[in-house]
């Protein structure tokens, strides 16, 4: 009996064993699930799409390019400037509207007949007509007529349109795709960027002193008198004296072709205008008392700012930082959060305002980067939409870091744990394997030692 309890004893003792092993086995299997689910469902959540929609892009130039088929804009009372040509030599050009021919550039340079308003000035040397200041009347369809030396007319429409405020003259529009890695606590988050790009007036009032800005490689207007009728108005650099208007006629002309002068109203064009052209000149100007004033201009010639490029980074600890980049003489950036500036409760500020550090997951809303200069402005704003929850910013590499790190040490807690059952069960066995011989082993030998046998022998 003693025997077949203690058999039964060890049995019962390596099934506890095997039962309680199989429990930390469907325990460790229930949490590899769990984990497996929680993984899979975080996977899911760490790619964020981003559209990149770059809006219509509009420039609000009162110089319109009407060398073909156009549609030109020109603010009430302000100067409209249409470029005709770019080069009326050996050419003859006729402007007309619905039913008259308005002006006539012919072949020789010369205009005949002249536009009937006194408020139209025709540079014949560069096709362009300079309505200033424009009226509601203005506003029309325009027939430009164009022939060479080889008698083929051409012809291309000019719609002008007058209005109260400048209306956009070019639109433009891209889509980009990309990719961003934001883990958040919702469903992924969707990033829209706006651009948006405006090309500052190129026609700057010189009639005083006046510091005037224009885009390297387009036209450059200065208006240095309103009407030089029964004045002389002569146009001076430091050393010498480039044209003088007498009389609403000109002596001398300007040494440069890209120069052109309406004398009628003291306009000096400059197209193209180059990096040369810029520099401090004086306009001095008479009238019949012979009492002469001046005054000084200050031209720069400046490159545009380029399309904004503007992206967002997240790093592993979950900072976002946002970095605005254009090219550009002199480019200014400033930031801005649902049309206010940003404060310091949201963002770091770099030095060159360039980079900004947002603070904290929960800034949301219409982050807008704008760059600009004297003659250009671009404007690109991303549109965040996220919840009011906390979130956490992961990066790829931190991704496969975690994933090596986890899948090693389930490895090593599996291999842990199956050689602590496997130690266990080795140890269970020799127990019983012990408590099964001992006992006869010792009953043998009482019997060979007992005093009581060898008396009765």
């Amino acid at each position: 009996m003693g025997l077949c309890g203690s058999s039964s004893g060890s049995r019962h003792t390596c099934t506890d064993t095997h039962s309680h092993s199989s429990d930390h086995l469907q325990d460790l299997s229930r949490c590899v699930r769990e984990f497996t689910h929680l993984l899979h469902t975080t996977m899911k959540s760490v790619l964020g799409l981003v559209l990149l929609l770059t809006a219509p892009s509009y420039g609000l130039q009162s110089v319109c390019d009407a060398t073909q088929d156009a549609v030109c804009y020109g603010a009430l009372g302000g100067p409209v400037h249409l470029q005709l040509m770019r080069n009326t030599t050996g050419h003859e050009l006729n402007f007309k509207n619905e039913k008259n021919i308005i002006f006539r550039i012919r072949s020789n340079g010369k205009l005949a007949p002249k536009p009937p308003s006194q408020r139209w000035e025709v540079v014949a040397g560069n096709g362009t007509l300079i309505i200033n200041p424009a009226e509601s009347t203005d506003s029309g369809t325009y027939r430009v007529d164009i022939s060479g030396s080889d008698g083929i007319i051409k012809h291309h429409i000019v719609q002008l349109m007058i209005e109260a405020t400048p209306l956009p003259t070019a639109t433009s529009t891209t889509l980009v795709t990309t990719l961003t890695t934001t883990l958040v606590t919702t469903p992924p988050t969707t990033t829209v960027s706006m651009t948006t790009s405006t090309r500052l007036q190129s026609v700057c009032d010189a009639t005083q002193d006046a510091v005037c800005y224009g885009a390297l490689g387009g036209p450059v207007h200065l208006q240095l008198m309103r009407d030089t009728t029964g004045h002389q108005l002569t146009f001076k650099n430091e050393k010498n004296t480039i044209f003088r208007i007498r009389n609403r006629k000109l002596a001398p002309k300007p040494p440069s072709q890209r120069w052109e002068v309406v004398a009628g109203n003291g306009t000096l064009i400059i197209n193209p205008a180059e990096s040369t052209d810029s520099g401090t000149y004086r306009v001095e100007f008479s009238g019949s008392d012979g009492i002469i004033k001046h005054h000084t201009v200050q031209l720069m010639v400046e490159v545009p700012v380029s399309a904004v490029d503007l992206s967002i980074t997240t790093s592993a600890n979950g900072e976002r930082k946002a970095w605005c980049f254009s090219n550009g003489d002199s480019p200014q950036y400033s930031w801005s959060l649902d049309g206010r500036a940003l404060s310091g409760a949201d963002a770091d500020l770099s030095t060159d305002n360039q980079t900004v550090l947002l603070k904290g997951c929960n800034v949301q809303g219409k982050l807008t980067c704008t760059v600009s200069n004297h003659i250009s402005i671009h404007t690109s704003a991303v549109l965040f939409v996220l919840s009011s929850g906390v979130c956490v910013g992961i990066s790829p590499i931190f991704i496969s870091v975690w994933l090596a790190e986890i899948i090693v040490l389930i490895s090593l807690l599996v291999g842990g744990y199956y050689l602590h059952i496997r130690g266990r069960t080795t140890h269970t066995a020799d127990e019983k394997q012990e408590v099964e011989l001992t006992p006869t082993s010792m009953s043998r030998r009482r019997r060979r030692r007992s005093p009581e046998e060898v008396e009765v022998q």
